[in-house]
């Protein structure tokens, strides 16, 4: 027998290696999101993701989830956060298991607003009480996205997952949309143009306490 949350292309190839005929079982709908889960999308010029991904999160008051495509990338949100005042940590795969763990455990207990991750790192990740989940980077695959928006709206709670696509993420997402039958709202958010997004959320920020864990966790 082969347990999985999810069937990605890698476990399936296992599947076929090591087992005679085998017999997929899914309970439950495996690509459709929970009905608690609201979900919205930004249509964006590629230089106005970072803007619009601050103003998400200074109006978001529970804790957020945020899904990159790659570690570097995440490397590069996670610090871009920090420096702008967030409590962030990061989780992907060149990361030791203690910071993985310091970075995981700070979340749960309300230490970090902020968690940015990568699908692979994020398997098995289950924190019961994340407000908002956001796609920075488009997935690659509808069954990523299922799983990323999946991590919100969980306990009987509701969530929201918003995506931010920009040039071609645009046709990618529209197509993550026919894949799974789904026809996700799409939103719009102002840009400041008489002044600083960045500055403007800093100085928002500036009273907020943030309690960071040791440097090798707190990016």
């Amino acid at each position: 027998l082969c347990f999985s949350a999810t069937m990605e292309r890698s476990v399936a190839g296992l599947v076929i290696d090591y087992m005679r005929d085998p017999v997929r079982v899914a309970l439950g709908s495996v690509l459709k999101p929970a009905e608690s889960v609201c979900l919205d999308a930004y249509e964006v010029r590629p230089g106005e993701k970072l803007d619009v991904l601050r103003k998400l999160l200074y109006t978001e008051k529970g804790q957020t989830l945020i899904f990159t495509r790659t570690k570097r990338g995440a490397e590069r949100l996670a610090k871009e956060l920090v420096r702008d005042g967030f409590a962030a940590a990061m989780i992907h795969g060149d990361r030791s298991q203690s910071q993985r763990n310091g970075a995981l455990n700070g979340f749960q207990e309300g230490r970090f607003q902020v968690l940015v991750a990568t699908d692979i790192a994020s398997r098995g990740l289950h924190v019961d009480d994340v407000a908002h989940v956001i796609n920075y980077d488009v997935p690659k695959m509808a069954e990523d996205f299922i799983h990323r928006v999946g991590r919100t709206g969980r306990a009987g709670l509701q969530g929201r997952a918003s995506t931010l696509a920009a040039g071609a993420e645009v046709l990618e997402l529209r197509q993550i949309e026919r894949t799974l039958k789904l026809k996700i709202e799409r939103k719009q958010t102002e840009m400041a143009t008489d002044s600083s997004p960045r500055r403007m959320i800093q100085n928002t920020l500036a009273s907020r306490t943030l309690t960071a864990l040791p440097g090798e966790v707190f990016v």
